[in-house]
């Protein structure tokens, strides 16, 4: 009888949890997708030197941006600043130790590297991890995509101007992020280019 008490207590217990637990999800599910597309999003409009807090991005994002294409996933449009001309886009793909996301700006050519934001990297902390910091990313600033970036070379033999220098010690992570952003550049512009 004990162990009988015991069983229905547990199952009771369990029953009222998993649906505090669904009722909750259920809740938020709205809070819980304006949050995710919050971080680039607010990426996209830092670029353009505004900000805003999470209760008001999506009214100034959409006075800001229109979407070029018609993709069903927002994150995978290519976005166009309504009066400035310059194109935002969500990039993700493989580092060398785990997945490597963000956003980057091009000006009006299409071409020229405004701005480059990684939001999310697994590399090592202190060496590939360096892909993240404002310091590496602001040497993408003007660099072109003509018709891919590549990183330097020591004898100087390549165009400068779609030259960025390695990361010291992360060469692997270095020569994967420039993959990323390459073929995120050629998947999201191939067309207006």
């Amino acid at each position: 009888m004990k162990n009988l008490k015991l069983f229905i207590f547990v199952i009771l217990l369990g029953g009222l949890t998993a649906g505090l637990i669904q009722g909750m999800d259920i809740i938020t599910a709205d809070r819980i997708k304006n949050n995710k597309n919050y971080e680039w999003k607010a990426a996209m409009l830092d670029h353009h030197g505004l900000s805003t807090g999470v209760g008001v991005y999506i009214e100034l994002f959409d006075e800001t941006f229109t979407s070029l294409d018609e993709e069903p996933d927002p994150i995978n449009r290519v976005y166009r600043h309504k009066s400035l001309g310059t194109y935002s886009f969500f990039f993700t793909g493989n580092g060398l130790w785990g997945e490597i996301n963000g956003v980057i700006t091009l000006e009006s050519d299409k071409i020229t590297i405004l701005k480059v934001t990684v939001l999310n990297q697994q590399e090592t902390p202190g060496l590939g991890g360096v892909v993240s910091t404002r310091e590496y990313l602001d040497n993408y600033v003007g660099v072109k995509f003509d018709p891919n970036i590549s990183l330097s070379k020591p004898d100087n033999t390549s165009d400068p101007e779609t030259q960025v220098d390695q990361i010291t010690g992360a060469t692997g992570t270095s020569n994967r992020f420039i993959s990323i952003l390459n073929n995120a550049y050629l998947l999201k512009m191939g067309d207006q280019i």
